[in-house]
């Protein structure tokens, strides 16, 4: 074989070479592998009986002003509700499913401090600034297994109540508020529950001293507010694709940690007016604005967070002062055109795409040379 056969075969190969290292690889996943989670919540979305007993809504309230005091509620004869009130024996609801008709809340308890729960029932349809389940002045409740979707206000609402656990409800596609606690609301926890597609997932205003941990939170419009708020808790919540991840306003002395904020429209977490706040280890990555923006909010400490792939970089503080902030893994703000770019590559192709840039040139050389050689 002549030299310049063998030449020819070699420019042929490194131009495969070079071509398939610039072949761009479409990435045919709309959503990401772990979306899983929404399509499961997507189908627990429509409400369903709770299969024993369709009620009118009603109002249980021990000093007389509702339907039933308790007592009155345990000794109907349909039995839907159990138990004397004690720590041991609380009151039970369960088994219910009510259609407030677009007009009312669901099941209200006011003016109690028995102990009770509510548990497997469905509540749907209220009416406008009504709840699937409200709590009014109204301690040691525990909300628990309940769908609490399609109302035309809030799935959830507490006032004036403390020392309740609101724990793994369905609570989605509410016109307003999925779950909401309002005024003088105190050591409650709200655990454990999926909120989807709700104007806010979670809002706690004008309360101090609650937990919200380990909610799974997706594409709401706001996933987490606090207003007024002072010393809560908020950790290992999951809060995906919301136009915001958490919200902050006018609250202090809060703990938010362990939490993970991605793929919001705007920012992953934006707090004003909020101070000797604690964030810590979250990781807040892949939103449409800053990973984290303060807006007039001081002494607060970020330390030990997660901010990658936000779009207008990680953290911006405006009109802030001491507010401590250490140790976070931070990238540059994110260019969409060189985001795309990477989305549709080939993973690894950067390194054929030198080999075969070099190899050409390589080649080149070697057949001017030669030629130069012969001549």
């Amino acid at each position: 074989m002549n030299l310049r056969i063998k030449i020819k075969i070699m420019l042929s190969i490194f131009t495969i070479l070079f071509l398939i290292s610039i072949i761009p690889s479409y990435n045919l996943n709309v959503y990401p592998e772990d979306n899983d989670e929404i399509i499961e919540i997507i189908e627990e979305t429509n409400p369903k009986s709770a299969g024993c007993w369709n009620l009118a809504p009603f109002i249980i309230d021990d000093d007389g002003g509702g339907n039933y005091t308790w007592a009155e509620a345990v000794a109907l004869p349909e039995g839907w509700c159990s138990g004397s009130g004690s720590w041991s024996d609380p009151y039970i609801i369960e088994n219910v499913s009510i259609n407030g008709g677009n007009s009312s809340n669901g099941i209200v308890i006011r003016d109690s401090n028995s102990y009770f729960k509510i548990k497997n029932c469905t509540l749907y349809n209220s009416g406008e600034y009504c709840a699937g389940i409200a709590l009014v002045n109204t301690d040691n409740g525990q909300i628990i297994d309940n769908n609490c979707s399609d109302n035309a206000h809030q799935g959830i609402y507490l006032i004036d109540s403390k020392n309740n656990t609101i724990q793994s409800n369905n609570v989605n596609n509410n016109t307003n508020i999925g779950i909401l606690i309002h005024n003088n609301c105190y050591n409650n926890t709200i655990w454990d529950n999926d909120l989807y597609k709700n104007v806010r997932a979670i809002f706690l205003d004008y309360c101090d001293n609650n937990t919200v941990s380990e909610n799974d939170i997706i594409e709401n419009g706001v996933g987490i507010t606090s207003n007024q708020g002072y010393n809560n808790t908020f950790s290992e919540n999951n809060i995906l694709y919301s136009a915001t991840g958490l919200v902050m306003h006018y609250s202090n002395n809060s703990k938010i940690f362990n939490n993970t904020i991605s793929n919001s429209d705007m920012s992953g977490i934006y707090i004003e007016f909020s101070h000797y706040n604690i964030f810590l280890e979250n990781t807040v990555n892949d939103n449409g604005c800053m990973g984290m923006h303060l807006n007039e909010s001081n002494n607060n400490i970020i330390s030990d967070n997660t901010f990658l792939g936000n779009k207008d970089g990680c953290i911006l503080e405006t009109n802030c002062i001491n507010n401590t902030i250490e140790h976070n893994e931070c990238d540059e703000a994110k260019d969409v055109k060189d985001d795309e770019d990477t989305d549709l590559a080939i993973q690894g192709y950067d390194l054929l795409l030198i080999i075969g840039i070099i190899s050409a040139v390589s080649v080149l050389l070697l057949v001017k040379k030669k030629l130069n050689y012969k001549m």
